[in-house]
């Protein structure tokens, strides 16, 4: 994933809104032209709504998804939160670019999904939850972000992790270091915030010295299910069969 380091970084990244722009609103299927904004009256300033950033430097207006880097950079370079309206924070997105904004849109996701994984793994290692050692972890299999189809006799179903949110908040905090177990399968929320399955006893007993503590929750592939993507299949029966 590409890194913001300089506020060069923003400029070439960010929508910039030096020229008129077509706007398209999908809600109300209609298009607007959004005027220039030109202003040196906010230079150094920058606003916040629903997850996106709108900020003035040398007398333009850039817009950009929330992202914590972009926030560290402003801010290191002497920029302070204002009050100014804030482009394509409402469903609005520009025109003619519209690639340009989808891919900053899945960067800012992706960013979210690192500062939520680092945010659980201090909270772990501020309350004793310990990482175990990676050939123990290999004895695992992560449930996938975009889910894990499965089928039974009986049932279909998508498995997705438990934290499925890219948010760090109590909820996150209440499940990190938990395991449970049914049918001799284990589901444990990692230190990092993933979610894993496995069938070895060895993993357990590494768990439950490393911090971990025992709990009543679903155990996904504890009633026989077959995964159905061959990759995750053939990892799963790799798993079970050196348990």
């Amino acid at each position: 994933m590409k890194k913001f380091t300089t506020i060069k970084d923003l400029q070439n990244e960010a929508i910039n809104l030096s020229q008129p722009i077509l706007v398209w609103w999908p809600q109300h299927e209609k298009e607007e032209i959004l005027e220039p904004y030109v202003t040196s009256s906010l230079d150094y300033q920058y606003n916040i709504h629903n997850s996106v950033i709108a900020f003035v430097y040398d007398g333009i207006m850039y817009v950009i998804p929330y992202m914590l880097p972009v926030i560290n950079i402003l801010e290191q370079h002497g920029f302070k939160q204002g009050y100014m309206d804030v482009p394509f924070s409402k469903g609005d997105y520009p025109l003619f670019e519209k690639a340009q904004w989808f891919a900053l849109q899945h960067m800012a996701y992706e960013q979210k999904l690192i500062d939520l994984e680092d945010s659980c793994i201090k909270y772990c290692e501020k309350h004793g939850i310990m990482p175990i050692c990676d050939s123990l972890l290999k004895k695992c299999l992560e449930i996938p972000r975009d889910g894990l189809h499965v089928t039974h006799t009986f049932f279909s179903n998508i498995y997705y992790p438990a934290i499925e949110k890219p948010y760090f908040n109590t909820f996150v905090m209440h499940i990190l270091g938990l395991y449970s177990i049914n049918n001799h399968i284990c589901v444990f929320i990692y230190r990092n915030g993933h979610t894993y399955v496995t069938p070895s006893v060895e993993v357990v007993k590494c768990l439950q010295q490393s911090g971990y503590l025992e709990t009543s929750m679903f155990v996904p592939l504890a009633r026989g299910e077959k995964i159905v993507d061959p990759k995750y299949a053939k990892l799963w029966e790799q798993i079970c069969s050196e348990k």
